[in-house]
């Protein structure tokens, strides 16, 4: 992934060579910043999960990156993965455990003619709502955990950006899920399968 980070108050313009895809995140600041470039070898890299919610995620726009309120990444996943998994929250302000930020991702799938299907719910299931998410479409992800897979012979592709009050990263994991990933009683993992 290539990126620019433009302060506000800029005026700016996008000039392509061949067919390239854009995307614009963008967020309330208070202050003004640096105008960067952000090339493939500034993107973090990170393996994250396990089993079948094993998933590359690149973060573009860090908490250390130099920005208002806004953090940018991507995830990629193999044919039939889950991400954001186990299911996880980040829409109250519980400091240090979490932090409140709203989301939006933006999914490509490969090939086109696939999906994914995105689940929203909150603890109460005052929100239980499913998603099916095709090629080019995004969702907006205020509140609730939510958990994405995608369709089996399918790759997943989304680029999420957030943003709140901070910039610190901290999400609620489910608790009700919280120990897929990690050292199960055998009698748990029989149960899993």
């Amino acid at each position: 992934a290539m990126a620019v980070y433009v302060p506000r108050h800029r005026r700016w313009a996008v000039a392509a060579t061949r067919p390239a895809d854009l995307a614009v995140y963008q967020a309330p600041a208070a202050e003004d910043f640096e105008q960067r470039l952000i090339g493939r070898e500034q993107v973090q890299e990170q393996h994250v999960g396990a089993w079948s919610f094993q998933r590359r995620s690149h973060t573009i726009v860090g908490t250390e990156f130099p920005a208002g309120r806004l953090l940018v990444g991507e995830t990629r996943l193999q044919p039939g993965a889950w991400a954001s998994y186990p299911p996880h929250k980040h829409d109250e302000d519980r400091f240090p455990e979490e932090v409140r930020l709203e989301e939006v991702a933006y999914f490509q799938v490969d090939p086109p003619q696939g999906f994914a299907l995105q689940y929203v719910y909150t603890h109460d299931r005052a929100l239980d709502e499913v998603h099916v998410v095709h090629n080019d479409q995004a969702v907006a992800l205020a509140r609730g955990y939510h958990p994405v897979a995608g369709a089996p012979g399918y790759s997943l592709y989304y680029l999420w950006g957030m943003a709140g009050r901070g910039r610190i990263i901290r999400s609620a994991v489910d608790p009700a899920h919280a120990w897929v990933g990690e050292e199960a009683p055998e009698r748990e993992l029989a149960r899993a399968y």
